[in-house]
């Protein structure tokens, strides 16, 4: 019923490049997701540009289009998993937990209900984290669409889904997001803190 999408397609100019493969801890950034995956026994695919081959090859998907962002990575990966519903998460979240992937599963049933075809984690200001959602297999509809017209924000394709948001407060540290090697070496000492 569900499956997961892992986004490493991205160029990480802003890290020096190869942002799935930067040390932290002892393991890679990418193998922080891929873990909690296999531990909830969830099928996943890594998205990533065509330029990049790693350990991972039999588990890769590769963007449809070059630099097109997330939502062509989206794509790509719903196109190579079959579900019913699919977890989309970035290559660099290394704070994530099962109880939080737990916590957007329960809410599946609700999101029917209610015609919702995303699941989307809101904070009180506003600001969502489409990158740690689950997406209904129908939204692919509206995910072509939006590609065709060539838009490129993510937030094109949340307005189109009738999007169930869900509390993102209480789960705060799962969405610290690394992009730079300070934000790195931040979220290391919050690593060492737990």
């Amino acid at each position: 019923m569900i499956s997961a999408i892992i986004l490493a397609g991205g160029k990480g100019k802003r890290i020096g490049g190869n942002k799935p493969f930067k040390k932290f801890g002892d393991k890679y950034l990418i193998d922080y997701p891929i873990s909690i995956l296999k531990k909830l026994k969830i099928p996943y695919t890594i998205v990533t540009s065509k330029n990049l081959l790693f350990k991972y090859n039999n588990f890769l998907s590769f963007d449809l289009i070059d630099d097109f962002g997330p939502l062509a990575g989206i794509l790509s990966g719903m196109r190579a998993l079959n579900s019913e519903w699919y977890l989309v998460l970035p290559c660099d979240c290394p704070f994530l937990t099962e109880d939080f992937i737990n916590y957007l599963i329960a809410n599946i049933k609700f999101a029917e209900k209610r015609g919702c075809k995303c699941i989307v984690p809101r904070h009180r200001n506003g600001f969502i984290e489409p990158l740690f959602s689950l997406y209904r297999k129908d939204s692919k509809i509206y995910l072509n669409k939006i590609i065709l017209e060539d838009k490129r924000k993510i937030i094109y394709l949340i307005r189109e889904l009738n999007p169930l948001y869900v509390d993102a407060e209480k789960f705060k540290n799962v969405f610290i997001n690394i992009n730079t090697p300070e934000e790195l070496r931040d979220a290391l000492k919050h690593l060492i803190k737990k």
